[in-house]
């Protein structure tokens, strides 16, 4: 149940920057102000990979405007608590957040929303619900990261010891906007850490991971009891996974990636060399999974990396990309305000 939700403030501009490049460019948005708008909702787009809201506010001339608001789809919003019928059209609300560069008067991102009962909701990664969590009986079940896990591996990312050819593609953000501008998902290792649902089913040849990536409902299979990667395995973005179990924990070895231009994440590439060993671990008190993952890269990155996160428990989630596909149309909006041809 959840009882309360904790905002959290971007105060630096880089991690500002870095955690919405997850999924799409700020360049659009002046992540260096932070504007507060009183408004009643008139319009909202409840979707997947992003959705929009429209406020009835006052101008500074004292005039009634338009102004539109984008936030994360409700893959990610629904872990914070926000629900739809929190931003339903004729509710009063106080939202803070970015303007846009070119129409600061008509347009923002959002960071969080005030309702008139005083709750405060996150509007893209940066805040995390207050939720009592129930204990699972395995792996299996349904979880989601916490939120300042992502922002951890958004800030800890540039940090790398990437490549020349890492650090050249991190300067062309417009390259990564196009090809993150659909409804295609990179795989991997951001989606692993990124504040979404995903589900976990165990078999006896094979375990399931479906993601709730942004309204693209991506399934992992890892294969158990399988010696070796085979030799003539297609690439493709989510690679071949091969489990086995150490105790109650999941270990899983990942090869056969297809070059992604987003493939890393946070403005890096993957190339076609890259391999992804992780391990999943429900902890002590059966509410969280201990999760972590060594990445190889020769091509993007200098030498391995790893990272950890935790899962936590929410049963009382549902995968929303199963109500809410992802909407092109919506997945490529931001490219028309930073006027890149797709």
């Amino acid at each position: 149940m959840i009882r309360l939700v904790l905002p959290l403030t971007c105060a630096a501009l880089p991690l500002c920057a870095a955690i919405s490049h997850a999924h799409h460019s700020p360049a659009a948005f002046d992540m260096s102000r932070r504007i507060v708008v009183d408004g009643t909702v008139a319009r909202l787009e409840w979707k997947n990979p992003h959705s929009y809201l429209v406020l009835e506010t006052t101008g500074e001339d004292g005039r009634p405007q338009l102004r539109e608001v984008e936030l994360a789809g409700i893959a990610t919003v629904q872990t914070t608590g926000l629900q739809r019928e929190h931003l339903a059209p004729g509710t009063h609300v106080v939202v803070t957040g970015s303007p846009h560069r070119r129409d600061p008067a008509g347009k923002m991102i959002g960071s969080s929303v005030t309702l008139d009962d005083g709750s405060v909701y996150a509007m893209n990664p940066g805040a995390a619900a207050e939720v009592t969590l129930e204990p699972a009986q395995s792996l299996a079940g349904l979880w989601a990261p916490r939120s300042s896990d992502f922002i951890r591996l958004a800030t800890t990312v540039p940090t790398w010891p990437l490549t020349a050819a890492a650090r050249a593609a991190q300067a062309d953000p417009r390259a990564v906007a196009r090809a993150t501008a659909s409804c295609e998902w990179s795989g991997g290792p951001t989606y692993m850490v990124l504040q979404v649902l995903r589900a976990i089913e165990i078999g006896e040849r094979e375990v399931t991971i479906t993601i709730d990536s942004l309204g693209v409902r991506q399934v992992r299979t890892v294969h158990l009891n399988e010696a070796r990667h085979p030799d003539d395995v297609e690439p493709s973005l989510l690679g071949y996974s091969l489990g086995h179990w150490e105790g109650d924990a999941l270990v899983i070895d990942t090869r056969g990636f297809a070059p992604d231009p987003a493939g890393i994440g946070f403005g890096v590439p993957s190339g076609a060399g890259k391999r992804m060993v992780e391990r999943l671990a429900l902890a002590a008190d059966r509410r969280h999974i201990e999760y972590s993952f060594t990445l190889e890269d020769p091509e993007y990155l200098a030498e391995p990396v790893s990272f950890s996160s935790v899962w936590e428990h929410r049963p009382e989630l549902s995968i929303s990309s199963e109500a809410e596909p992802c909407d092109p149309e919506i997945a490529a909006r931001f490219l028309e305000d930073l006027s890149v041809s797709r």
